[in-house]
């Protein structure tokens, strides 16, 4: 049929498509509209709206109007990729970046290339009586996809659901997700936990206690529960066991890793004004944001180091965190601070969304309120009745 069709149920879209759609019936090209929206026609002889696809119909048409019902970038659906199935020419309105996704030259008509509807209506007129212009949207698929077209949407071709549970694994587990690709990444800093013989963390950050001396700062001598341990020695990876130490007399240190987090318990009496510095591998970030009473981090334009602090009545402690600058997050600990559990979250979040940089991500807050149900006192009587 020498015209297009056009598929839709409703009008009233947000892109006014159906006005569209009049003016090219006013300027004599004819659409034949099958569906709900602006219904002016039947279906080719044969074929019913019931019981034949979509596919069957495009194929009796020159052009099917393949109209969105909004322009949004990035939006677009399966009113294109049909339409090129079918093997009818696309006259394309919707996503106005539809340029960005390396569709093959002249494998569609796109209404934005024509400043009016009338200029674009008189285009489809001239394309459908000439019969070389017709066939040159057609040359496309005796070639070659282009490359950038092939890095673009091969990833989304094949089953959505296995590409789905890549997906959630990924947001459960704080992985990296590559939009691009539709595949999980490695996210740019390790999780791995490792202590050195004397129990002091070395991984994900370097830790070392001080002691406030004035204004000054003095080296605190840290003993580990483990004296047989040789002096080089490092464990990697720390898993649930817990590794010991004591810091300048009566404060326990414990250490232990799961999940791809590191959680500090620090328990006892603290006879002097102690500072923890923990040194990440975050040199260039952003100033410490404080989320909330229990949780702060440090981010770049990619990781985010989280401290989520919980004292021993369950209550958020992060003003314990004195400073933060070039990868070293300093926090005080004192004898009202004690007991104190710190858990250390590190993941990327998703630079694909506007302000996903303000909020925690999913993995986040799981590891968040992981710690919220069992603050230091209940973590404490847990392991105290843990059989052995």
């Amino acid at each position: 049929i020498k015209g297009a069709s056009f598929l839709a149920r409703r009008c009233r879209s947000l892109n006014n498509r159906e006005t569209v759609v009049k003016q090219i019936i006013e300027a004599l090209f004819r659409v034949d509209s099958l569906s709900g929206c602006l219904h002016n026609a039947e279906p080719p002889k044969g074929l019913t709206m019931a019981s034949t696809s979509k596919s069957e119909i495009m194929q009796r048409y020159l052009f099917h109007l393949a109209f969105e019902n909004q322009n949004t970038d990035d939006y677009i659906t399966e009113k294109l990729w049909l339409t090129l199935k079918s093997g009818t020419i696309p006259v394309y309105f919707g996503a106005p970046n539809i340029d960005e996704h390396f569709f093959p030259h002249d494998s569609f008509i796109n209404v934005n290339d024509f400043s009016t509807t009338q200029e674009l209506a008189r285009y489809l007129i001239k394309v459908a009586n000439n019969e070389t212009l017709y066939n040159s949207y057609y040359v496309w698929r005796k070639e070659s996809l282009p490359k950038s077209f092939l890095d673009k949407h091969l990833p989304v071709l094949g089953r959505n659901n296995c590409r789905l549970c890549r997906w959630a694994h990924a947001r459960k587990y704080g992985l990296g997700w590559n939009h691009e690709r539709q595949v999980i990444k490695p996210i740019a800093l390790s999780r791995e936990a490792c202590v050195d013989n004397a129990g002091l963390i070395r991984h994900p950050a370097v830790e070392s206690w001080w002691e406030m001396v004035g204004e000054g700062l003095v080296s605190v001598e840290v003993k580990s529960s483990s004296p047989n341990e040789s002096s080089s020695t490092t464990t990697c990876s720390l898993n649930e066991e817990v590794s010991m130490a004591t810091i300048e007399g009566d404060v326990s240190h414990s250490i232990w890793s799961r999940d791809g987090t590191t959680d500090i318990l620090l328990q006892g009496q603290a006879s002097k004004s102690l500072v923890l510095r923990l040194e990440f591998p975050l040199k260039q970030h952003k100033p410490l944001r404080r989320l909330n009473s229990h949780t702060a981090w440090i981010q770049n334009e990619v990781s985010r180091i989280s401290l989520v602090m919980v004292d021993g009545n369950g209550h958020g402690a992060t003003h314990l965190v004195s400073s933060a600058e070039s990868g070293f997050v300093s926090i005080k600990v004192n004898n009202s601070s004690l007991p104190i559990r710190m858990r250390i979250i590190i993941d990327d979040y998703d630079c694909f969304h506007e302000g996903a940089d303000q909020y925690q991500t999913y993995y986040g807050q799981i590891m968040t309120e992981d710690v919220w149900s069992h603050p230091p006192f209940c973590l404490k009587r847990r392991r105290k009745h843990r059989p052995k």
